[in-house]
């Protein structure tokens, strides 16, 4: 019933499907649902004190984005009680004032700056455009370039959907196998027509801008200029969803090298060591330089990040 509650919530006309999607990272996510089961309760009954664990719980490294949270589980309160779902009209979280924010946000210091690939998908579920969320898919796949080339020059033909297969075809040319999230996000991001701006503090859109068909997977919103996005629009992207999603020691590079730890982890753990052909493997899918400086401080960081 209490899912009921909240799918009616998210259903409603007056939220875009993009809306939805943070709100229902909120409202549906796994961290709400251990508090619910663990005060076995909805998030609607919950008081003060449960709001401010939940608020903890998600671990926002900004006040703007536990702002934000603050903001969605309070429409759902009063959601409720308009419903008749909540005996009294009291809504605990307006008693959470802003004090109580910049105590309730995830102190982080600025050398815990990569990102796990749990970390990955918690960005991912609060990015509003697939637009948006497939720039950090494809870095963390290993897919950058100098001044993000290889984002900016990947074509939809590059794109193997059946296999789970994307093609570098300019600079360090390769074919990379990625997850199937990252091909459903990309397959996403190439038939997004609309791209959806948010304010972080207030949950509502401002303006919506139609994206043009180039050929590439990454959009732009104007035609002037040539079909391919540009470096500074990406890295606008970037630092929004960065901001919303509460990282901000987060950068184009260390979402990058957190792919690399991770693939490397993941060696470790199917085969129980790094091989030389396995730092061979890795340097080559993640485009790195060959040059022997730059291949020992790839060794050199994943030996102290790994």
């Amino acid at each position: 019933m209490a899912n009921r509650l909240k799918e009616s919530f998210l259903s409603q006309e007056i939220y875009s499907l993009a809306t939805r999607k943070i709100m229902s990272f909120v409202l549906l996510g796994e961290k709400t649902k251990v508090l619910e089961d663990k005060y076995n309760k909805d998030l609607c009954l919950f008081n003060l004190y449960e709001l401010k664990e939940l608020l903890s719980s998600f671990e926002s490294r900004s006040k703007d984005s536990l702002r934000s949270k603050r903001t969605i589980v309070g429409k759902y309160i009063n959601y409720a009680i308009d419903k008749g779902h909540i005996k009294t009209n009291k809504n605990f979280i307006d008693d959470i004032t802003e004090e109580d924010l910049d105590n309730l946000i995830y102190k982080i210091a600025a050398k815990d700056k990569f990102i796990s690939k749990e970390e990955l998908e918690d960005i991912c579920n609060v990015c509003v455009n697939w637009q948006d969320e497939v720039i950090f898919r494809l870095l963390f796949e290993g897919i950058k370039g100098e001044k993000l080339s290889e984002l900016i020059n990947l074509k939809v033909s590059d794109v193997d959907m059946n296999n789970n297969i994307i093609r570098i075809s300019e600079g360090n040319k390769r074919e990379i196998k990625v997850l199937p999230s990252t091909i459903d996000s990309v397959n996403f991001a190439i038939k997004q027509n609309e791209y959806e701006n948010y304010i972080t503090s207030t949950g509502s859109r401002v303006k919506v801008r139609r994206l043009h068909d180039t050929g590439y997977v990454m959009k732009k919103s104007s035609r002037v200029g040539e079909a391919k996005i540009g470096y500074q629009t990406i890295l606008g992207r970037f630092k929004k969803v960065r901001a919303e999603a509460g990282y901000p020691y987060m950068t184009i590079e260390t979402v990058w090298w957190s792919g690399i730890f991770h693939y490397a982890r993941k060696i470790i753990d199917d085969n129980g060591k790094l091989t030389d052909n396995n730092y061979d493997e890795i340097i080559k899918r993640f485009g790195c330089s060959t040059q022997r400086t730059y291949k020992f401080r790839v060794i050199n960081a994943i030996k102290d990040n790994v």
